[in-house]
């Protein structure tokens, strides 16, 4: 009998950032590479707003990101003009309707960003609906630190017409589920009830919070952090210890292990890339750190989450403001996909995801930490299971490192290597000692 602990969620995520994906920034480009990204093996892909934005070029309106984007681009993926109006410079309904069809035939599932923070300045629901945002003393908007109107869930009305924008997707687009911006800050029965009608028509839609509350996990099935929990590549560009990193994730993993959700985890992001500039992770730490980092965020616990272009090891620059009309940065560097370093990290993600997949020790949220010799540099851990259990250790930095792994797990003598990289291992007076050149490492199960 299978471990009754092991969570069946077997959640992996694809992010897909239209305007960087193809040159043309449409969903029917992008669905002709639905292909390439099934083959992968992620389990959804996750599109960022395709909704009308607002066009309003009032730049007391424009968030500080928009504005430091230099593209003067007045369409910010994240302030909505319409709800339920797929926005013309994706495409139009029945694109959308064919990028899912298209996904699903692919076993990939979909979903939406869903921005319910916040709208635009000229939403098309304000001049009947002036009360659908929060007022200042003299009438007008409230904005939140964004800049935008911040929307009033005191009113029972909004909750409706936001309620039926959920039902809208899933009734006549077939999605999958949302990715719901900044949920946190939502409030938490307007979550509890519009996933109750969701899952009335769709029961297996996959919920996503952009927020860190446990208290979202009893509704939603992932807590999308923005806290920083997975702060792993300040280790590797030397601004803080492995240690440092095992002990913040600890953290996090217990803020939540009493909630049925779990936590969802990224090296980059739309919002990542968009402020990083032309200094994007495989330039910062190279090709081999961002494959370490790779390796952790599949192997930990929680839900992986790899943006788009990470499959070719991209370094161009991405800027979410940027696409065909303003800005015109390039789009992901696809000719990668031919050269050895892209061959190499289409590799090892298809074999993450199919590792992530099969093995229920890497989607249940028990994990135990090994006590070595090196946390400074390793990240090391263990993923009991019945069946098969999991060994792993990273070196989150450039230089290379011997260190023995005390206190061992009863079946870690009887695991084989499955996933390495310039690692060596043996046992010896009943320790583990492993040699792992710079981003080294070692994922070892039992083969049985």
């Amino acid at each position: 009998m299978k471990n009754q602990t092991v969570l069946l969620d077997r959640a992996s995520i694809y992010q897909i950032s239209l305007r960087a994906f193809t040159p043309e920034g449409t969903l029917k480009a992008a669905e002709k590479i639905l292909p390439f990204v099934a083959g992968l093996g992620p389990k959804y892909v996750q599109l960022l707003p395709v909704v009308q934005a607002d066009d309003g070029m009032d730049k007391a309106f424009w968030s500080k990101r928009q504005m430091a984007s230099g593209t003067g681009n007045p369409k910010n993926n994240y302030r909505m003009k319409d709800y339920f109006a797929i926005d013309e410079e994706y495409g139009c309904e029945e694109d959308l309707r064919d990028f899912v069809k298209k996904a699903h035939r692919l076993g990939l599932k979909v979903l939406l960003d869903l921005v319910y923070f916040h709208c635009g300045p000229n939403a098309v629901f304000l001049k009947e609906h002036p009360d659908f945002v929060k007022r200042n003393d003299d009438g007008t908007p409230y904005t939140g630190e964004w800049n935008f109107p911040v929307l009033n869930y005191e009113c029972q009305e909004l909750r409706e017409y936001l309620w039926k924008n959920m039902e809208y997707f899933v009734e006549k687009f077939d999605v999958d589920g949302y990715r719901c911006d900044v949920g946190s800050m939502i409030p938490l029965d307007f979550w509890a009830e519009g996933i109750r009608r969701i899952r009335a028509i769709k029961s297996d839609v996959y919920m996503v919070n952009e927020g860190d509350k446990p208290e979202y996990l009893t509704v939603f099935d992932a807590n999308y952090f923005y806290d920083g929990c997975f702060d792993a590549v300040p280790v590797a560009q030397g601004k803080m210890t492995a240690a440092q990193f095992c002990e913040k994730w600890e953290a996090c993993r217990q803020k939540i292990s009493n909630a049925p959700g779990r936590m969802l985890h990224f090296i980059d992001n739309h919002d990542v890339a968009s402020d990083s500039g032309e200094e994007r992770h495989e330039k910062t730490i190279g090709t081999a750190g961002v494959d370490a980092l790779l390796v952790l965020d599949f192997l930990l616990d929680g839900v992986p989450f790899v943006f788009n272009g990470y499959e070719v090891a991209d370094d161009l620059k991405h800027n979410m403001f940027s696409n065909r009309f303003y800005g015109k940065d390039p789009v992901i560097n696809w000719a990668n996909a031919l050269c050895e370093k892209g061959m190499e990290r289409s590799t090892l993600l298809r074999e993450l995801y199919r590792i992530h997949s099969e093995n229920d020790a890497l989607c249940s949220k028990e994990l135990i930490w090994c006590k070595h010799t090196a946390p400074g540099q390793v990240a090391a851990f263990y993923r009991p299971d019945v069946h098969r259990p999991w060994f792993t250790a990273v070196n989150m930095t450039d230089y290379p490192v011997s260190f023995a792994v005390e206190e061992i797990p009863e079946m870690l003598p009887l695991l084989e290597p499955e996933l390495a990289k310039n690692a060596r291992w043996y046992f010896r007076d009943g320790h583990m000692e492993i040699q792992l050149l710079g981003f080294g490492y070692l994922a070892a199960s039992y083969p049985g």
